[in-house]
Protein backbone atom coordinates (compact mmCIF):
# COMPACT_ATOMS: atom_id res chain seq x y z
CA UNK A 1 0.00 0.00 0.00
CA UNK A 2 1.00 2.90 -1.24
CA UNK A 3 0.81 6.12 1.61
CA UNK A 4 0.12 9.83 0.39
CA UNK A 5 2.85 12.19 1.75
CA UNK A 6 1.42 15.83 2.16
CA UNK A 7 4.29 18.09 1.31
CA UNK A 8 2.18 20.64 1.69
CA UNK A 9 2.72 20.66 5.37
CA UNK A 10 6.58 21.74 4.33
CA UNK A 11 7.69 25.39 5.23
CA UNK A 12 10.95 27.40 4.27
CA UNK A 13 13.28 27.50 6.55
CA UNK A 14 12.86 30.23 9.58
CA UNK A 15 13.10 34.02 9.30
CA UNK A 16 17.13 34.15 10.67
CA UNK A 17 18.25 31.49 7.98
CA UNK A 18 21.04 33.25 6.07
CA UNK A 19 19.52 34.24 2.97
CA UNK A 20 20.28 31.94 -0.09
CA UNK A 21 21.24 29.43 1.68
CA UNK A 22 20.88 26.23 0.44
CA UNK A 23 18.17 23.79 2.90
CA UNK A 24 19.74 20.62 3.44
CA UNK A 25 18.42 17.33 5.01
CA UNK A 26 19.26 16.25 8.34
CA UNK A 27 21.94 13.68 6.89
CA UNK A 28 23.28 16.58 4.83
CA UNK A 29 23.91 18.70 7.75
CA UNK A 30 25.05 16.03 9.97
CA UNK A 31 27.42 13.80 7.84
CA UNK A 32 29.52 16.30 6.13
CA UNK A 33 31.45 19.68 7.05
CA UNK A 34 31.16 21.50 3.81
CA UNK A 35 27.47 21.56 4.50
CA UNK A 36 28.39 24.20 6.99
CA UNK A 37 31.10 26.04 4.85
CA UNK A 38 28.92 26.44 2.06
CA UNK A 39 26.45 27.84 4.28
CA UNK A 40 28.16 30.26 5.63
CA UNK A 41 30.09 31.15 1.89
CA UNK A 42 26.33 31.64 0.49
CA UNK A 43 25.85 33.69 3.39
CA UNK A 44 28.57 36.33 2.83
CA UNK A 45 25.78 36.90 -0.25
CA UNK A 46 23.64 39.45 2.03
CA UNK A 47 27.24 40.96 3.35
CA UNK A 48 28.60 41.64 -0.15
CA UNK A 49 31.37 39.71 -0.15
CA UNK A 50 31.74 37.91 -3.53
CA UNK A 51 33.28 34.64 -2.13
CA UNK A 52 35.98 33.19 -5.05
CA UNK A 53 34.44 30.53 -7.39
CA UNK A 54 35.03 29.20 -10.72
CA UNK A 55 33.10 31.62 -12.59
CA UNK A 56 34.80 33.82 -15.19
CA UNK A 57 32.80 37.09 -16.79
CA UNK A 58 30.19 38.41 -17.62
CA UNK A 59 31.42 38.76 -21.00
CA UNK A 60 28.53 41.66 -22.50
CA UNK A 61 26.67 41.45 -25.88
CA UNK A 62 25.31 44.63 -26.24
CA UNK A 63 22.07 43.50 -28.58
CA UNK A 64 18.51 43.95 -28.20
CA UNK A 65 17.71 40.19 -27.50
CA UNK A 66 13.98 39.41 -27.93
CA UNK A 67 13.76 35.65 -28.77
CA UNK A 68 16.08 32.75 -28.27
CA UNK A 69 19.62 32.32 -28.93
CA UNK A 70 21.50 29.10 -28.71
CA UNK A 71 24.92 28.29 -27.58
CA UNK A 72 26.95 25.50 -29.16
CA UNK A 73 30.67 24.99 -27.46
CA UNK A 74 32.50 28.09 -27.94
CA UNK A 75 29.85 30.02 -30.02
CA UNK A 76 26.82 32.03 -29.08
CA UNK A 77 24.19 31.76 -32.14
CA UNK A 78 22.15 34.67 -31.95
CA UNK A 79 20.16 36.92 -34.83
CA UNK A 80 21.50 40.40 -34.96
CA UNK A 81 19.37 43.79 -36.31
CA UNK A 82 20.83 45.24 -39.86
CA UNK A 83 20.18 48.67 -40.14
CA UNK A 84 17.51 47.92 -42.83
CA UNK A 85 15.47 46.40 -40.60
CA UNK A 86 16.53 42.44 -42.07
CA UNK A 87 18.38 40.76 -39.75
CA UNK A 88 21.53 38.49 -39.93
CA UNK A 89 22.94 35.03 -38.29
CA UNK A 90 26.23 35.61 -35.92
CA UNK A 91 28.35 33.48 -34.58
CA UNK A 92 30.04 35.78 -31.24
CA UNK A 93 32.57 34.01 -29.24
CA UNK A 94 31.78 33.68 -25.83
CA UNK A 95 35.58 33.63 -24.37
CA UNK A 96 35.55 37.58 -24.96
CA UNK A 97 32.33 38.67 -26.92
CA UNK A 98 33.80 39.29 -30.66
CA UNK A 99 31.82 38.32 -33.55
CA UNK A 100 32.99 35.56 -35.55
CA UNK A 101 31.15 35.88 -38.86
CA UNK A 102 27.35 36.47 -39.62
CA UNK A 103 25.30 36.12 -42.71
CA UNK A 104 21.73 37.72 -43.81
CA UNK A 105 18.65 35.96 -42.99
CA UNK A 106 15.99 35.50 -45.29
CA UNK A 107 13.38 36.19 -42.45
CA UNK A 108 11.63 39.22 -41.66
CA UNK A 109 11.68 38.97 -37.85
CA UNK A 110 13.63 35.81 -37.40
CA UNK A 111 15.21 34.85 -34.17
CA UNK A 112 17.22 31.33 -33.16
CA UNK A 113 15.54 28.61 -31.87
CA UNK A 114 18.21 25.37 -32.02
CA UNK A 115 21.50 24.77 -32.82
CA UNK A 116 23.38 21.33 -33.69
CA UNK A 117 27.18 20.62 -34.49
CA UNK A 118 28.25 18.07 -36.18
CA UNK A 119 31.60 17.59 -39.11
CA UNK A 120 32.41 20.73 -38.45
CA UNK A 121 29.02 21.92 -39.60
CA UNK A 122 26.57 24.13 -37.75
CA UNK A 123 22.97 23.82 -38.51
CA UNK A 124 20.61 26.58 -37.17
CA UNK A 125 17.27 26.60 -37.20
CA UNK A 126 14.93 29.96 -37.19
CA UNK A 127 11.78 31.31 -36.77
CA UNK A 128 11.11 32.76 -39.93
CA UNK A 129 8.73 35.65 -39.80
CA UNK A 130 8.73 35.82 -43.81
CA UNK A 131 6.26 33.12 -44.27
CA UNK A 132 3.09 32.54 -41.71
CA UNK A 133 3.02 29.29 -43.74
CA UNK A 134 6.33 28.01 -43.18
CA UNK A 135 7.48 29.25 -40.03
CA UNK A 136 10.81 27.32 -39.81
CA UNK A 137 14.45 27.87 -41.88
CA UNK A 138 17.55 25.80 -41.25
CA UNK A 139 21.02 26.94 -42.33
CA UNK A 140 23.71 24.73 -42.52
CA UNK A 141 27.14 26.89 -42.27
CA UNK A 142 31.22 26.34 -42.08
CA UNK A 143 31.28 26.55 -38.07
CA UNK A 144 34.54 28.48 -38.48
CA UNK A 145 34.25 30.56 -41.06
CA UNK A 146 30.43 31.30 -41.62
CA UNK A 147 30.75 29.91 -45.07
CA UNK A 148 27.04 28.89 -46.07
CA UNK A 149 26.53 25.44 -47.43
CA UNK A 150 22.56 25.66 -48.29
CA UNK A 151 19.33 26.42 -46.69
CA UNK A 152 16.06 24.17 -46.20
CA UNK A 153 12.83 25.57 -45.01
CA UNK A 154 12.10 23.03 -42.24
CA UNK A 155 13.56 22.40 -38.93
CA UNK A 156 16.59 20.52 -38.02
CA UNK A 157 15.72 17.95 -35.00
CA UNK A 158 18.57 15.70 -34.57
CA UNK A 159 22.05 14.53 -36.39
CA UNK A 160 23.14 10.86 -36.27
CA UNK A 161 26.08 8.90 -38.56
CA UNK A 162 24.86 6.89 -41.24
CA UNK A 163 27.72 4.72 -42.64
CA UNK A 164 30.27 6.76 -41.86
CA UNK A 165 28.20 10.14 -43.13
CA UNK A 166 26.91 12.17 -40.48
CA UNK A 167 23.03 13.47 -41.45
CA UNK A 168 20.42 15.42 -40.28
CA UNK A 169 16.74 14.75 -40.40
CA UNK A 170 14.74 16.93 -40.24
CA UNK A 171 10.71 18.55 -40.33
CA UNK A 172 8.72 20.52 -42.27
CA UNK A 173 5.08 22.21 -41.78
CA UNK A 174 2.55 24.17 -43.77
CA UNK A 175 -1.40 24.49 -44.18
CA UNK A 176 -1.23 21.36 -46.95
CA UNK A 177 1.20 18.72 -45.48
CA UNK A 178 3.85 17.63 -42.75
CA UNK A 179 7.38 16.11 -44.18
CA UNK A 180 10.11 14.40 -42.98
CA UNK A 181 13.02 14.55 -44.90
CA UNK A 182 16.91 13.21 -43.83
CA UNK A 183 20.17 15.44 -45.39
CA UNK A 184 23.56 15.09 -45.92
CA UNK A 185 24.91 17.30 -43.28
CA UNK A 186 27.81 18.76 -45.46
CA UNK A 187 25.73 19.00 -48.73
CA UNK A 188 22.28 19.14 -48.23
CA UNK A 189 21.42 16.21 -50.43
CA UNK A 190 17.88 15.05 -50.03
CA UNK A 191 18.62 11.07 -48.91
CA UNK A 192 14.70 10.31 -48.03
CA UNK A 193 11.28 12.29 -47.36
CA UNK A 194 8.20 11.12 -46.18
CA UNK A 195 4.98 13.09 -46.60
CA UNK A 196 1.59 13.25 -45.06
CA UNK A 197 -1.46 15.34 -45.77
CA UNK A 198 -2.75 15.30 -42.04
CA UNK A 199 -2.08 16.33 -38.83
CA UNK A 200 0.49 14.56 -37.15
CA UNK A 201 2.12 14.90 -33.52
CA UNK A 202 5.46 13.81 -33.44
CA UNK A 203 8.59 12.61 -31.92
CA UNK A 204 11.85 11.06 -32.05
CA UNK A 205 12.62 7.95 -30.81
CA UNK A 206 15.61 5.95 -29.67
CA UNK A 207 17.14 2.80 -29.78
CA UNK A 208 20.20 1.84 -27.23
CA UNK A 209 21.07 6.01 -26.42
CA UNK A 210 21.13 6.54 -30.67
CA UNK A 211 17.98 8.34 -32.75
CA UNK A 212 16.24 5.67 -34.39
CA UNK A 213 13.49 7.54 -36.20
CA UNK A 214 10.30 9.62 -35.95
CA UNK A 215 7.12 8.61 -34.19
CA UNK A 216 3.81 10.06 -35.73
CA UNK A 217 0.49 10.19 -34.56
CA UNK A 218 -2.74 10.69 -36.15
CA UNK A 219 -4.81 13.70 -34.90
CA UNK A 220 -7.92 12.42 -36.80
CA UNK A 221 -11.28 11.19 -34.77
CA UNK A 222 -9.61 7.60 -34.71
CA UNK A 223 -5.74 8.03 -33.16
CA UNK A 224 -3.22 6.17 -35.18
CA UNK A 225 0.10 5.86 -35.02
CA UNK A 226 3.16 4.79 -37.01
CA UNK A 227 6.97 4.80 -37.19
CA UNK A 228 9.82 6.45 -39.63
CA UNK A 229 13.09 4.98 -39.43
CA UNK A 230 15.88 6.80 -39.89
CA UNK A 231 16.06 5.08 -43.56
CA UNK A 232 12.41 6.28 -44.37
CA UNK A 233 11.11 2.81 -43.89
CA UNK A 234 7.50 3.67 -42.86
CA UNK A 235 5.77 0.96 -40.92
CA UNK A 236 1.77 0.87 -41.08
CA UNK A 237 -0.35 2.50 -39.09
CA UNK A 238 -1.46 1.05 -35.92
CA UNK A 239 -5.05 1.80 -33.84
CA UNK A 240 -4.50 3.31 -30.71
CA UNK A 241 -6.90 2.17 -27.99
CA UNK A 242 -10.55 3.39 -28.05
CA UNK A 243 -11.29 6.40 -26.21
CA UNK A 244 -7.49 7.69 -26.33
CA UNK A 245 -6.84 11.30 -25.01
CA UNK A 246 -3.35 11.54 -24.98
CA UNK A 247 -0.02 10.02 -26.12
CA UNK A 248 3.66 10.51 -24.80
CA UNK A 249 7.09 8.91 -25.36
CA UNK A 250 8.94 7.58 -22.25
CA UNK A 251 11.99 5.78 -21.93
CA UNK A 252 11.49 3.25 -24.88
CA UNK A 253 7.91 3.06 -24.85
CA UNK A 254 4.64 4.99 -26.07
CA UNK A 255 2.31 5.80 -23.29
CA UNK A 256 -1.35 5.63 -23.80
CA UNK A 257 -3.88 7.61 -21.51
CA UNK A 258 -7.48 6.32 -22.37
CA UNK A 259 -10.59 5.79 -21.21
CA UNK A 260 -12.44 2.21 -21.49
CA UNK A 261 -15.98 1.27 -20.13
CA UNK A 262 -16.20 4.78 -17.92
CA UNK A 263 -12.34 3.77 -16.32
CA UNK A 264 -9.21 5.92 -17.08
CA UNK A 265 -6.02 3.70 -17.62
CA UNK A 266 -2.87 3.83 -19.26
CA UNK A 267 -1.22 1.25 -21.65
CA UNK A 268 2.21 1.10 -22.68
CA UNK A 269 3.55 -0.21 -26.15
CA UNK A 270 7.30 -0.83 -26.25
CA UNK A 271 9.38 0.64 -29.12
CA UNK A 272 10.11 0.44 -32.05
CA UNK A 273 7.69 -2.81 -32.28
CA UNK A 274 4.85 -0.93 -30.61
CA UNK A 275 4.11 -4.27 -28.96
CA UNK A 276 2.14 -4.12 -25.96
CA UNK A 277 3.44 -3.97 -22.44
CA UNK A 278 1.95 -3.03 -19.32
CA UNK A 279 -1.68 -1.55 -19.01
CA UNK A 280 -2.99 -0.11 -15.43
CA UNK A 281 -5.79 1.85 -14.34
CA UNK A 282 -4.82 5.04 -14.36
CA UNK A 283 -3.66 6.38 -10.68
CA UNK A 284 -5.35 10.07 -10.87
CA UNK A 285 -8.91 10.39 -9.77
CA UNK A 286 -10.02 12.90 -12.55
CA UNK A 287 -10.30 12.90 -15.95
CA UNK A 288 -8.01 16.10 -16.55
CA UNK A 289 -4.47 13.86 -16.19
CA UNK A 290 -1.21 14.88 -17.97
CA UNK A 291 1.00 11.31 -18.22
CA UNK A 292 5.09 12.60 -18.64
CA UNK A 293 8.41 11.30 -19.29
CA UNK A 294 9.86 11.87 -16.22
CA UNK A 295 13.03 8.81 -16.54
CA UNK A 296 13.19 6.37 -15.07
CA UNK A 297 10.05 6.71 -14.11
CA UNK A 298 6.50 8.30 -15.21
CA UNK A 299 5.34 11.26 -14.17
CA UNK A 300 1.40 11.47 -13.85
CA UNK A 301 -0.39 14.66 -12.55
CA UNK A 302 -3.38 15.60 -11.72
CA UNK A 303 -3.35 19.05 -10.25
CA UNK A 304 -1.43 19.05 -7.31
CA UNK A 305 -0.56 15.40 -6.93
CA UNK A 306 2.16 13.75 -8.35
CA UNK A 307 2.45 10.37 -9.17
CA UNK A 308 5.95 8.09 -10.34
CA UNK A 309 5.28 5.17 -12.07
CA UNK A 310 7.86 1.76 -12.98
CA UNK A 311 8.68 2.84 -15.97
CA UNK A 312 8.71 -1.20 -16.84
CA UNK A 313 6.29 -2.30 -15.01
CA UNK A 314 3.41 0.67 -14.15
CA UNK A 315 3.14 -0.01 -10.72
CA UNK A 316 2.64 3.20 -8.31
CA UNK A 317 6.48 3.94 -6.60
CA UNK A 318 5.80 7.29 -4.75
CA UNK A 319 3.11 9.77 -4.90
CA UNK A 320 2.64 12.90 -3.12
CA UNK A 321 1.70 16.15 -3.38
CA UNK A 322 3.78 19.50 -4.49
CA UNK A 323 3.03 22.86 -6.43
CA UNK A 324 4.37 22.61 -9.98
CA UNK A 325 7.13 20.52 -10.93
CA UNK A 326 9.10 19.93 -14.10
CA UNK A 327 12.12 17.04 -15.02
CA UNK A 328 15.40 19.00 -14.27
CA UNK A 329 17.74 16.34 -15.25
CA UNK A 330 17.76 12.78 -15.46
CA UNK A 331 16.67 10.97 -12.61
CA UNK A 332 16.01 14.46 -11.09
CA UNK A 333 12.65 16.26 -10.37
CA UNK A 334 11.98 19.80 -9.32
CA UNK A 335 8.92 19.99 -7.02
CA UNK A 336 7.63 22.97 -5.45
CA UNK A 337 5.75 23.37 -2.16
CA UNK A 338 2.40 24.62 -1.70
CA UNK A 339 2.06 28.22 -0.46
CA UNK A 340 5.96 28.45 -0.31
CA UNK A 341 7.35 31.02 -3.07
CA UNK A 342 10.75 30.61 -3.75
CA UNK A 343 11.01 27.43 -2.06
CA UNK A 344 10.83 24.14 -4.06
CA UNK A 345 12.59 20.20 -3.41
CA UNK A 346 14.80 18.09 -5.53
CA UNK A 347 13.57 14.77 -5.52
CA UNK A 348 14.85 11.69 -7.28
CA UNK A 349 12.40 11.12 -9.83
CA UNK A 350 12.78 6.96 -9.37
CA UNK A 351 12.07 6.90 -5.62
CA UNK A 352 10.59 10.13 -4.84
CA UNK A 353 13.27 11.01 -2.34
CA UNK A 354 14.49 14.26 -1.31
CA UNK A 355 18.10 15.20 -2.57
CA UNK A 356 18.16 18.61 -2.05
CA UNK A 357 15.82 21.20 -0.21
CA UNK A 358 16.24 24.74 -2.33
CA UNK A 359 15.63 27.99 -0.77
CA UNK A 360 15.82 31.18 -3.13
CA UNK A 361 18.17 29.19 -5.51
CA UNK A 362 16.15 28.83 -8.93
CA UNK A 363 17.18 26.09 -11.54
CA UNK A 364 18.66 27.76 -14.66
CA UNK A 365 18.69 24.56 -16.66
CA UNK A 366 21.39 21.31 -17.12
CA UNK A 367 23.99 21.30 -19.22
CA UNK A 368 24.48 17.66 -19.61
CA UNK A 369 26.25 16.67 -16.05
CA UNK A 370 25.56 19.57 -13.36
CA UNK A 371 21.98 21.42 -12.41
CA UNK A 372 23.53 25.30 -12.62
CA UNK A 373 21.09 27.00 -10.21
CA UNK A 374 20.59 30.88 -9.88
CA UNK A 375 19.83 33.42 -6.55
CA UNK A 376 19.10 36.95 -6.94
CA UNK A 377 20.62 38.51 -3.78
CA UNK A 378 21.71 42.38 -3.82
CA UNK A 379 21.00 43.30 -6.79
CA UNK A 380 23.22 40.39 -7.57
CA UNK A 381 22.88 37.06 -9.31
CA UNK A 382 24.80 34.44 -7.32
CA UNK A 383 25.37 31.00 -9.84
CA UNK A 384 25.97 27.42 -8.17
CA UNK A 385 25.58 23.82 -9.41
CA UNK A 386 24.46 20.25 -8.04
CA UNK A 387 25.32 17.18 -9.15
CA UNK A 388 22.75 14.61 -9.38
CA UNK A 389 25.20 11.88 -9.53
CA UNK A 390 26.31 12.80 -6.21
CA UNK A 391 23.85 14.65 -4.47
CA UNK A 392 25.31 17.36 -2.16
CA UNK A 393 24.97 20.52 -1.16
CA UNK A 394 24.85 23.62 -3.68
CA UNK A 395 28.59 24.13 -4.51
CA UNK A 396 29.05 28.21 -5.32
CA UNK A 397 30.33 29.33 -8.50
CA UNK A 398 30.35 33.20 -7.96
CA UNK A 399 28.23 36.36 -8.35
CA UNK A 400 27.33 38.12 -11.48
CA UNK A 401 25.45 41.21 -12.86
CA UNK A 402 21.52 41.55 -12.24
CA UNK A 403 20.13 39.23 -15.01
CA UNK A 404 16.54 38.40 -16.46
CA UNK A 405 14.78 35.16 -15.51
CA UNK A 406 16.03 33.64 -19.31
CA UNK A 407 18.91 31.65 -20.13
CA UNK A 408 21.24 29.40 -22.17
CA UNK A 409 23.65 26.94 -21.38
CA UNK A 410 26.00 24.54 -22.64
CA UNK A 411 28.71 22.58 -20.41
CA UNK A 412 30.70 25.26 -19.02
CA UNK A 413 29.33 27.93 -20.86
CA UNK A 414 25.76 30.25 -19.60
CA UNK A 415 24.36 33.46 -21.26
CA UNK A 416 21.61 35.43 -19.36
CA UNK A 417 19.42 38.42 -20.85
CA UNK A 418 21.00 41.18 -18.43
CA UNK A 419 18.66 43.88 -16.92
CA UNK A 420 19.48 46.52 -18.83
CA UNK A 421 19.55 44.98 -22.13
CA UNK A 422 21.45 42.65 -23.92
CA UNK A 423 23.13 39.00 -22.78
CA UNK A 424 25.98 38.29 -19.98
CA UNK A 425 27.79 35.68 -20.87
CA UNK A 426 29.65 33.18 -17.89
CA UNK A 427 31.89 30.59 -18.14
CA UNK A 428 32.33 27.68 -15.00
CA UNK A 429 34.62 24.82 -14.75
CA UNK A 430 32.60 21.95 -14.62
Amino acid sequence: MTALIDLGEEHAPADDDPPGAPRLSLWQRRGTALAVCVALLVTSIAAERVPPGPLRGPVHVQDAVVGSVALVDDLLLMARRREDGTRDLAAVDTGDGSQRWRIPLAGGSPEVYAAWAADGVLLVSVIDGSSAEQAWSTYAVDRLTGVLYWQDRSIAVGTRIDGGQPVTLMVGVDPKADWFVSRDIRTGRELWRVSYTTGQDWSLYEVGGRIAGFVLVDMGARRRVRLVGVDGTTQAEQDLPEGTDAVQQADGALLVSYEHDGMHRITSLRLPDLEPGWNVPNPAPRSSVYVSDCRPSVCVNDGDLLWLLDAATGKVRWYGRMDGFFPAAPGVLNAGLHDTPGYSLLRDSGTGEVLMRLRDWQVVGYDGSLLLLSNQQDRRTWFGTFDPAHPGPVRVLGAGGPTLDRCWLTQGTLACRALLGGLDVYRYQP
